[in-house]
């Protein structure tokens, strides 16, 4: 991607909104950077949740312009030798810790280039061991909004180094089509990794062995209280109560098998 200034920043972290720590990393980027426009997809992520927050960022950065520039800080290993990192593709750029919180970005079919966050002259003077958001990540992204070329900010590192974890794929049979959990939305929605591709509307369902119903149109196709299953709004499988929360009506959580019953196999 060529040296170029941009209008937009976006900010994933699990800092909350109790202290100031968001407000400081906002604070840095517009130092370097007054002009841009700082967004929050969240701060409310569970701390230390890397997988969750991966799957959050993959769903969310592509309604972004392009050539937005995203910060991720969910860092538990902050300040060990895990590394800072900068990916870049020719829509979007992405910094944060190698944690694997790039895991589902980087399956993407976008061109990816990394690179390690090891050049001083683009931190702040002293960075913490302990706020690489706001003394290291922050100051990346505002160098580089101004117009700093993404590749003067580190060093190319190989793709293949990054830390990632699996990212699961659905098994997809001529009876069925077999995923798991991948993410619990703020209502307690059992989000899959089944897309609504592979399967039908009125399809059963199961979870861990369970019988949750069939695969409805919305929340509201059936009473209050009741477990439905249905295609969301990210366009995968997902579980939930009408007027309650999924996961504690049905006591699972991620990693949880679900099956979904292809069509032409329901009696």
């Amino acid at each position: 991607m060529a040296s170029q200034s941009y209008q937009f920043v976006t900010l994933t972290t699990d800092f909350g909104h109790f202290d100031g720590f968001v407000a400081c990393v906002k604070g840095v980027i517009l130092s370097y950077a007054p002009k841009v426009s700082i967004f929050d997809i969240s701060h409310e992520v569970k701390p230390f949740d890397v997988q969750s927050t991966a799957w959050i960022i993959h769903n969310t950065y592509s309604y972004f312009p392009k050539g937005t520039i995203h910060v991720v800080v969910v860092d538990p290993g902050v300040g060990t030798c895990r590394r800072p990192l900068l990916l870049v593709s020719k829509d979007h750029i992405f910094i944060g810790p190698d944690n694997g919180v790039f895991s589902y970005v980087l399956e993407d079919k976008e061109r990816w280039q990394a690179f390690l966050l090891n050049n001083p002259e683009y931190y702040l003077q002293e960075p913490s061991a302990t706020f690489h958001g706001r003394d290291i990540f922050a100051p990346v992204a505002g160098h580089i909004a101004s117009g700093v070329a993404p590749k003067l900010v580190g060093a190319p590192i190989d793709l293949d180094t990054l830390v990632r974890f699996s990212v699961s794929e659905p098994l997809i049979t001529d009876q069925s089509v077999i995923g798991e959990i991948t993410y619990i939305d703020r209502f307690g929605n059992l989000i899959t990794n089944i897309d609504a591709a592979s399967v039908s509307l009125g399809a059963p369902v199961f979870i861990n062995g369970k019988s949750v119903g069939t695969i409805a149109t919305t929340y509201g196709s059936v009473k209050v209280g009741q477990i439905t299953a249905l295609i969301g709004s990210h366009g995968y499988v997902e579980i939930g109560v009408n007027g309650g929360r999924g996961d504690l009506a049905l006591g699972v959580g991620l990693g949880a098998q679900v099956l979904v019953q292809v069509a032409d196999q329901i009696p």
